[in-house]
């Protein structure tokens, strides 16, 4: 049985059994690929970080069922501002770099986001699928003041399994992408058979296991 509500709760719930133990590992070579610096972070230093950015985006406006385009390729932020969003109930959907501006305007209008969050060599693609679509939602990448939405909700969120955490895209070979809606049930299912499928990939709580 899944205990917890969200994914950013079962996060939340491995960060306190865990502080020091690595959340995430950027490797050298992926380092350079990215820019980004290479090394450790700690459970306790990616909810830190996951918190500073809830807080921000809900000092934004943003609220529970908003949907937020995420291209952030595979980096490390990629799953620390989904947490973060996760926390306020956010939507995210993630977008393939890949993608070129006629896939993108139609995501763009489809899903009918509030925001974008893009790389930086990315953004200007993102701001025309923002036109183009219609929907006219705001872009930014991690390096700028996020803009307000709407005024801020004080009430807090309760996070409930069945809540949608994630839109994916298809990829359109045979028509236009089709978006599939998964709650956070999906991904806690998912982190709970993967917990558990033993052989090759056993996990356990000893850290030198």
């Amino acid at each position: 049985m899944i205990e917890h509500k969200s994914v950013f709760g079962a996060f939340c719930a491995a960060a306190e059994k865990w502080p020091e133990r690595p959340f995430l590992n950027v490797l050298p070579e992926t380092a350079k690929v990215y820019g980004i610096k290479s090394g450790e972070t700690s459970y306790a230093e990616a909810l830190a970080q996951a918190r500073d950015a809830q807080e921000r985006y809900c000092a934004a406006g943003l609220q529970a069922g908003d949907r937020v385009l995420v291209l952030l390729e595979n980096r490390p932020a990629f799953f620390l501002h989904w947490l973060a969003l996760n926390a306020l109930g956010v939507v995210i959907v993630p977008i393939n770099p890949d993608l070129q501006s006629s896939e993108l305007e139609y995501i763009g209008r489809h899903a009918e986001p509030v925001l974008a969050i893009s790389t930086p060599e990315r953004k200007a693609d993102m701001e025309q699928a923002a036109r183009d679509s219609g929907q006219g939602f705001a872009c930014v990448t991690l390096a700028d003041t996020l803009p307000v939405l709407r005024v801020s909700d004080t009430a807090s969120y309760s996070a409930a399994q069945d809540d949608p955490a994630a839109m994916l895209y298809t990829s359109g070979t045979t028509g236009s992408p089709k978006g599939c809606v998964l709650a956070n049930r999906y991904f806690l299912e998912a982190g709970h058979w993967y917990a558990n499928a033993g052989g090759t990939c056993t996990l356990t709580d000893d850290a030198s296991g």
